[in-house]
């Protein structure tokens, strides 16, 4: 329900390590799926033509490159959202973080950070050169295979892809 998804790479002063960001979002698809199978939407002949985008917009831009890509993954695990936000103080804890998934108290990711595939079929990727941060990624593939049972819906994670997540270059 947070109306900001914050997607930030900075080196904090205090620690001397990078602080990183990775929202993570699900969709309820059941009603897109049921339409689907009535092909209420569509018929037969033009079912691919279909196609699903991730769209967010830019509320505000601050020290980021003129370069950069962003990439969503499928997420592989289950997880409960919180109800905290960056601005807390003390932290709130429940839900999902960057260790846990919230689930069970203090369930820990496979992977810390939130475990997702990087399977082609399961990621898709957007490039940024010298243009607004506003977001439209293709998830066409990502969808279907939600659709079509060959992968469990259990969200999404916006992440920087690549290198320019984990080198030592800010990324606002």
């Amino acid at each position: 329900y947070d109306e900001i998804l914050e997607i930030s790479k900075h080196i904090s002063s205090s620690f001397g390590v990078l602080a990183v960001t990775r929202p993570i979002i699900q969709f309820d698809f059941s009603t897109v799926s049921a339409s689907l199978s009535a092909q209420a939407i569509h018929t037969s002949s033009d079912s691919g033509n279909l196609k699903y985008f991730f769209k967010a917009f830019a509320s505000e831009e601050v020290d980021v490159p003129a370069e950069y890509k962003l990439s969503l993954h499928i997420l592989t695990e289950g997880w409960v959202m919180g109800s905290g936000r960056s601005t807390h103080n003390p932290i709130t804890t429940n839900g999902a973080r960057w260790k846990y998934t919230g689930m069970g108290g203090h369930d820990m990711w496979n992977s810390i950070g939130g475990s997702h595939s990087t399977a082609s079929a399961a990621s898709a990727e957007q490039s940024f050169a010298n243009v607004s941060g506003d977001i439209e990624i293709d998830i066409t593939t990502i969808v279907e295979n939600w659709n079509n049972g060959t992968r469990v819906n259990n969200g999404l994670i916006l992440k920087r892809s690549g290198s320019q997540e984990s080198d030592s270059t800010e990324y606002g």
